[in-house]
């Protein structure tokens, strides 16, 4: 198994690339609802890339009756979400560091969400790398959007799992962190995952459910 940790940023901010900041508008001037072709604008780069999925008979008609669509048509009737595919931008330079760049967009193809993914590597680093991380996030968004409203500070038990969780809400957008991974017994990375989730503010998932 690859002690790879990949690093899924949504909208992020670090002190050290203050120019990314998101702001409450959305991200780097794009509003919340901004259209695919203002995305297109904003980032040249940004592709939109439709992927080949199977059909299963999992959507429901009027009638009760199950007919084919596949798993993103079901959650787009159901949920209200993967309508459409995300535009991105592959291995962009933030600094120093690689990031693929995705926008998610809402079922009226506008701008919902917008994650950053580090795309190197750390391979079996010690535990204490995926800590300083957490940490350099955790203190760059209380930094800019003052004290999170909720927060799970960092921890790890005997098991080798370790974690973490801050949430910090705007008056027009929340960010979630989380930092979820485990290591060997030479407290190495063997996996982990650290996400910031930022989303509008009246962007309640919990509605479509």
């Amino acid at each position: 198994m690859e002690n790879i940790c990949k690093i899924t940023i949504l909208a992020f901010t670090l002190l050290s690339f203050s120019g990314w900041a998101a702001s409450d508008e959305g991200f780097q001037g794009l509003a919340w609802g901004a259209s695919i072709s203002s995305i297109k604008k904003k980032f040249p780069k940004a592709t939109q890339e439709i992927v080949q999925e199977n059909y299963h008979p999992i959507c429901e008609n009027s009638d009760g009756t199950a007919r084919l669509c596949t798993v993103s048509q079901q959650s787009c009737e159901r949920f209200g979400i993967l309508c459409h595919p995300s535009l991105s931008i592959k291995e962009y330079m933030v600094g120093s560091y690689p990031f693929d760049i995705e926008f998610a967009l809402s079922k009226n193809s506008t701008l919902d969400a917008v994650s950053l993914t580090y795309s190197g590597t750390l391979k079996a680093k010690n535990k204490s790398i995926g800590k300083q991380i957490f940490e350099h996030l955790m203190d760059s968004l209380t930094k800019k959007y003052g004290q999170p409203i909720n927060s799970e500070y960092y921890t790890e038990n005997r098991a080798g799992f370790i974690g973490g969780q801050q949430k910090w809400q705007t008056t027009s957008s929340r960010i979630n962190l989380n930092y979820h991974g485990q290591f060997d017994e030479n407290q190495k990375i063997v996996r982990a995952t650290i996400t910031i989730i930022y989303s509008p503010l009246n962007d309640d998932f919990s509605s479509k459910l």
